[in-house]
């Protein structure tokens, strides 16, 4: 198993640059029976042009201790990570137990965060709100994907409901998340401001 991951720009035929848009994606990669390469999970998000190069961006290194010690399977740690993010901590405190120091992490709207530290700062808002019921999992020795709809509370945003994937690498016998990306899917019904309303009497 393996993943690709990096920016896309997609340009109309006629259209100047300045139309283009731009964004991020994510592929999963499975060797099958046979011996050839399939996708198996493909997940993108977009954003604005970026100011900047990738390649020229300093990947901060997390100097606190990572607290994800015990010898669990893929399996055990993703559902500690989603425990995690529904605690006080919200989604910051599990990526700080469970995220790498080269995470590299991808949402809708946003530039690329990459390292642990940024990470861990730019989700301290976000908290889960449900445990997802419906959970895809699948390891290949030292690697592993998970992938779940999810649904989370922001501070100032409200209720925002995606699609999460989170591919994990096994290092020194902890599973770590080296890449994490949060679709997000637009609702249809637009936030309806509850009011009430005050009875008359009859004339």
């Amino acid at each position: 198993m393996g993943y690709t991951t990096g920016n896309w720009r997609l340009y109309e035929r006629g259209k100047s640059e300045a139309s283009a848009k731009f964004g991020q994606y994510v592929t999963i990669w499975e060797k099958k029976p046979d011996g050839k390469w399939q996708a198996s999970i493909d997940i993108n998000i977009s954003h604005d042009k970026l100011p900047f190069s990738e390649t020229d961006r300093i990947l901060h290194k997390a100097q606190s201790r990572d607290a994800n010690k015990r010898e669990w399977s893929p399996a055990d740690a993703s559902m500690n990570f989603t425990r995690a993010s529904m605690a006080p901590e919200a989604l910051g405190g599990a990526f700080e137990q469970y995220a790498g120091d080269d995470i590299r992490f991808l949402r809708d709207g946003a530039p690329p965060i990459l390292g642990k530290k940024d990470v861990v700062k730019a989700t301290r808002k976000y908290r889960s709100i449900r445990f997802p019921t419906n959970i895809a999992l699948f390891q290949s020795a030292d690697m592993a994907y998970t992938w779940n709809p999810c649904k989370f509370a922001d501070s100032i945003e409200g209720v925002e409901e995606g699609n999460c994937l989170q591919v994990w690498k096994l290092r020194d016998k902890k599973w770590l998340i080296v890449l994490s990306i949060y679709a997000k899917v637009p609702t249809e019904k637009p936030p309806v401001l509850q009011t009430k309303e005050k009875k008359t009497a009859a004339q």
